[in-house]
């Protein structure tokens, strides 16, 4: 067994290649075989972002469909397959998580308010769907949105703090107005 400088080994390395280029290709026998061979690990990932086996292989789930629909993303000069799958994993955990964290303390901060009003006062219910539209978004879309419109940075700005591309921080916070707009716009039909 040849391992490389990362404690890879080089043949199991170059059989996810081929795993995730068969997939890219549509089949699907490529894709079980790459969870066959990485789909234990990857749960232990999601389950120590998420705390949760049950929300762990949900993510799980989603994370090979995301393979199977963009399996040409993956990069071999960038790393090898379980990397690229490590990363992908812990990163959609950590938005899960984030998303879930807000929406809840949104929700708690509304029970709060209401129960603090005064008899007969109504709660805001479109700021409340507001804030549940914006906790609905995409991780980085929500915080390139709230770093601009909320905190007032600029993109170059935010570009700067994050080390993301400008051009990128601009179509984040282009997709999250777009999807802000069809959301409202579905509530208010």
């Amino acid at each position: 067994m040849h391992m490389d400088n990362r404690g890879v080994d080089n043949k199991e390395a170059q059989r996810d290649r081929e795993l995730v280029a068969a997939v890219g290709a549509g089949d699907n026998e490529a894709l079980g075989a790459l969870y066959d061979r990485h789909g234990r690990q990857l749960l232990g990932v999601a389950i120590a972002v998420l705390g949760n086996e049950r929300d762990a292989e949900d993510l799980l789930h989603d994370v090979f469909m995301e393979l199977w629909q963009k399996a040409d993303t993956y990069n071999p000069s960038r790393g090898p397959v379980i990397y690229w799958l490590i990363l992908r994993t812990r990163s959609r955990a950590i938005d899960r998580q984030r998303s879930l964290r807000v929406k809840e303390n949104f929700q708690a901060q509304a029970k709060v308010e209401a129960a603090a009003s005064p008899q007969g006062a109504e709660i805001d219910w479109e700021q409340v769907e507001a804030l549940e539209c914006l906790s609905s978004l995409p991780a980085r879309q929500r915080d390139v949105l709230v770093m601009n419109y909320i905190q007032g940075y600029t993109c170059q700005e935010i570009s700067d703090m994050t080390q993301t591309p400008v051009g990128t921080v601009k179509s984040r916070l282009q997709s999250a107005i777009r999807r802000l707009r069809v959301h409202l716009a579905g509530e208010v039909a």
